[in-house]
C-alpha cells in the first residue's frame, strides 16, 4: 500500500513539465516526511494527468495536493483501494480475490492502451 500513500500524497509543488511533454516528479518519501527520489511519470500516467488537472477541484487555501476530493482537500489511500475493490468487484474472476485487488495491484501490472482484439 505504499505505492498508494505516495500517489495520493504527491504535491503539485514537485510536478516538472518538461519540454518533450513527459513530467518529472519528487516523490514523497513515506517513511521520512521528506522528498524521495525523482521519477519520470510513463505516458500512460501523463496522459492521464493531462486529462486531469483542467478538472482538478480547486484547492482548498495552503492545499497543494496533486489529487483533490471534494472541498478541495486531498483524498486519503484507502479511496482509491476502495474504488478499485468496488470495480473488482463486478468482475467475477477479480471478485472473491485473496488477498483483494486493490490500487497498487493494478500500478504494478503495467496496463497498455490498445485494447486487446476481440477473440
Amino acid at each position: 500500500m505504499r505505492s498508494t500513500r505516495r500517489v495520493v500524497r504527491l504535491d503539485m509543488r514537485h510536478l516538472y513539465p518538461q519540454p518533450d511533454g513527459t513530467y518529472e516528479v519528487r516523490a514523497p518519501d513515506y517513511d521520512y516526511e521528506a522528498l524521495g527520489p525523482q521519477h519520470v511519470l510513463e505516458p500512460l500516467t501523463v496522459s492521464a494527468l493531462k486529462a486531469y488537472l483542467p478538472k482538478r477541484p480547486t484547492p482548498a487555501a495552503g492545499e497543494h495536493a496533486v489529487i483533490l476530493g471534494q472541498g478541495g482537500r486531498p483524498i486519503v489511500s484507502r479511496y482509491p483501494n476502495m474504488l478499485i475493490r468496488q470495480m473488482a468487484a463486478t468482475h467475477p474472476l477479480l471478485a472473491d480475490r485473496r488477498p483483494p485487488v486493490i490500487a497498487d495491484v493494478v500500478a504494478h501490472t503495467g496496463f497498455f492502451w490498445d485494447t486487446p482484439p476481440a477473440s
